[in-house]
């Protein structure tokens, strides 16, 4: 797992909202 992926799933849950 890369150290972005913690921030790519927060930009999801971000978009999601």
């Amino acid at each position: 797992m890369p150290p972005n992926f913690t921030d790519i799933k927060k930009k999801h849950r971000e978009n999601l909202s």
